[in-house]
């Protein structure tokens, strides 16, 4: 419950396994992703906002996996700004730098560079961009945690419940985004690295996005179509078609097995006809009733006849045991705010 701001959980996104180096290019990435969906850095970033942006990353990440006991060492994402600005923190990252491609961008290019590519002039348009994490009083106290304090990784493997709350109302729609991005880009990190894992004890983990267009990058394309064989399946809801950029559209039509439609819209209607025909028109798409719905599922590797259903509605759970299970979430994952404030300027030297 992230506007939960008295116990915070931890949520690091440079966090990594320093036996999966690997992990690092993902996790990165990732970040851009998220960035960029924010930005887009096409027009707003271009090539050398990725290179400082990466090699700033990278840096950070390197002396972490130098010596992963120490950690002081972990990064977090305000330390990225901190590598443009702070020249004796870069110079005691570089100190211990084994990468030479990393040692040779910063010491042949970034720091010798002039006029628009000088770190006096590169520091604030990268900086401004990841203020948007790091002077967030929801954010802040999340993603400037050391540690991580979900194991994502051991939620898939040993079928755990994870129940995220991004309400609007709450935190607002740019923190849910974000947070929403950062959980969803963890997880498939976590499903990706069960690579080391024999195919046959991989257990089958369901991921249930709703107003998923909200909180997925490019990234949700590799999902669809990698994810499957490391046993991540996807459940995802939106509102219309036009919501999703064309890459996650084209990856979703292309990879989704079964399809469950309510009422849509003339132009969604068009779009999907095929999908239905000749059982259902896009006629009836538009005129379905309430709690109704048309379906076409993949079943033994086979799809079905498209067919209608009537969808049943649930009742509400017992609420005490709710607030129990809340209550007993926060305390074993959250952190008080006062000790993560400390950290945070202790990690300034502050």
């Amino acid at each position: 419950n992230p506007s939960d701001l008295e116990m915070p959980l931890g949520r690091n996104m440079l966090e990594f396994d320093p036996a999966h180096p690997e992990q690092k290019t993902l996790l990165i990435n990732e970040l851009l992703s998220i960035i960029d969906k924010l930005y887009n850095l096409k027009e707003t970033g271009g090539p050398l906002f990725e290179k400082y942006f990466k090699n700033s990353c990278l840096l950070l990440m390197n002396d972490f996996q130098n010596d992963p006991t120490n950690e002081s060492k972990i990064p977090v994402v305000a330390d990225i700004s901190r590598v443009l600005v702070d020249t004796d923190f870069r110079l005691d990252k570089l100190s211990r730098e084994r990468d030479p491609l990393v040692r040779q961008f910063w010491e042949l290019e970034a720091q010798k560079a002039g006029g628009e590519s000088s770190l006096a002039n590169m520091a604030p348009y990268i900086s401004s961009k990841i203020d948007t994490f790091v002077s967030n009083d929801y954010l802040r106290v999340i993603i400037n945690q050391k540690r991580t304090t979900i194991n994502f990784r051991e939620i898939i493997d040993q079928g755990k419940i994870l129940v995220v709350s991004l309400s609007k109302g709450r935190i607002g729609e740019t923190n849910a985004q974000l947070l929403g991005m950062m959980v969803v880009g963890k997880m498939l990190i976590a499903a990706l690295s069960r690579v080391d894992m024999p195919e046959e004890e991989r257990r089958d983990f369901y991921l249930y996005l709703d107003e998923f267009q909200n909180i997925t990058t490019d990234s949700i394309a590799t999902m669809l179509s990698e994810a499957r064989k490391y046993r991540l399946n996807l459940t995802i809801a939106h509102q219309f078609i036009k919501q999703l950029k064309e890459p996650i559209r084209d990856a979703v039509f292309g990879n989704a097995g079964s399809f469950v439609v309510f009422r849509v819209g003339p132009d969604d209607a068009e779009y999907m006809k095929n999908l239905f025909d000749p059982y259902f028109s896009p006629q009836d798409l538009v005129n379905i009733d309430n709690f109704n719905a048309f379906a076409k599922l993949l079943v033994n590797d086979r799809t079905t006849k498209p067919f209608n259903i009537q969808t049943i509605r649930e009742q509400a759970g017992d609420p005490e045991m709710f607030n129990l299970a809340k209550e007993q979430s926060r305390i074993t994952y959250g952190k008080p705010r006062e000790l993560v404030e400390e950290e945070i300027r202790r990690g300034f030297d502050f």
